[in-house]
């Protein structure tokens, strides 16, 4: 993957971060921790530890910061790793729902989400190269500027590399789903109602504390000392959200029957 450096959040996502966190994260009415299972609090405490663990890291070992973000690495393969399991959970929960009589439309935002997922998953590992280290196929080289075999890296996406630099768009989207969305659905009873109306998968309030921090994490880390690790760290910490929101509808339906 390539690292912008200067591909940070804005001073509007920012204001958004604040603003959810306020609406949000101080009004814990929206979560019930009662209703959920151990593995999400076991997921949620583990992530949190381990990103104060990078954090000190990368205060006093950044050689060591580097080795653990860098391409192909911890960092990425858990990434990996997380989406994965998220896509795998997404799509189980679908195939069980239609098993019990629920439409396609029903689930179709459930599919697409689930989907997403197992892309990126294949996308983060170049699907399977930096695990099985075999060769990229000549045709890709001749499209791919890093020579490897994803869609992220093709000639085609450098020509816009502003507009559509795989880390900005990600972090585009997990502003909307993560924070905007939730926010929405949290103050607006029409968009909360048009929401239902139309199945879509809302991410609950402790995914979005998670959004909020690894966009934080990033802009602080940037602040500190500019470094392309902070991206990938960052792209880790959304992969942990996107993990929790996936175990936290599952358990959610299971729990209903």
């Amino acid at each position: 993957m390539i690292y912008v450096v200067g591909c940070q959040p804005d001073v509007l996502g920012l204001i958004i971060v604040v603003l959810s966190l306020d609406s949000m994260g101080m009004h814990m009415d929206g979560l019930n921790f009662t209703s959920l299972n151990k593995w999400v609090f076991v997921v949620f405490g583990l992530s949190f530890a381990f990103c104060a663990s990078l954090i000190l890291i990368f205060l006093y070992d950044i050689d060591l910061y580097q080795l653990i973000a860098k391409e192909g690495a911890n960092a990425e393969l858990l990434t990996a790793i997380f989406y994965l399991l998220s896509g795998i959970i997404v799509l189980y929960l679908c195939w069980q729902r239609f098993c019990r009589g629920e439409s396609i439309r029903s689930i179709l935002f459930f599919v697409m989400l689930g989907m997403f997922f197992l892309f990126v998953a294949g996308e983060e590992e170049s699907w399977g190269q930096w695990i099985f280290s075999f060769n990229t196929p000549e045709y890709v080289r001749e499209v791919n500027y890093q020579g490897e075999v994803n869609l992220h890296n093709m000639e085609f996406f450098k020509n816009f590399r502003g507009l559509l630099d795989p880390h900005r768009v990600l972090n585009a989207l997990v502003v909307l789903f993560g924070i905007v969305v939730p926010l929405f659905n949290k103050i607006f009873t029409r968009f909360r109602d048009f929401l239902a109306s139309i199945n879509f998968p809302v991410c609950p309030v402790y995914s979005s504390i998670i959004f909020v921090f690894g966009i934080i994490y990033e802009k602080i880390g940037f602040t500190i000392m500019p470094h392309w690790a902070h991206t990938e760290i960052s792209e880790f910490i959304f992969s942990i959200s996107f993990l929790i929101f996936s175990l936290s509808f599952y358990i959610e339906y299971k729990n209903s029957y």
